[in-house]
């Protein structure tokens, strides 16, 4: 099961959508929030906050870290599982 959640979560890391497109991006967020709450071990899950938290940093650049891991821990705390 692990196997396919992280394939999910690769798949969606790759379908991140500009920020500037609010309601694209608005969904993937909740989506990788959900993703990443599913995974099994509270250490995935702070390994798949960083990536993405990396990932989101990258596409915004002078986001600072601190708010893009910030920004990913809080929508997976809002899909329900910290």
């Amino acid at each position: 099961m692990t196997d396919a959640l992280v394939t999910m979560l690769e798949e969606l890391r790759q379908q991140q959508p500009p920020v500037y497109l609010a309601d694209d991006f608005a969904t993937w967020l909740r989506q990788i929030g959900l993703a990443i709450s599913v995974l099994p071990s509270q250490q995935q899950r702070w390994a798949a906050t960083v990536l993405c938290g990396d990932d989101l940093a990258t596409a915004m650049p002078g986001m600072p870290l601190s708010l893009a891991y910030h920004t990913i821990l809080e929508a997976v705390l809002k899909a329900g599982r910290p």
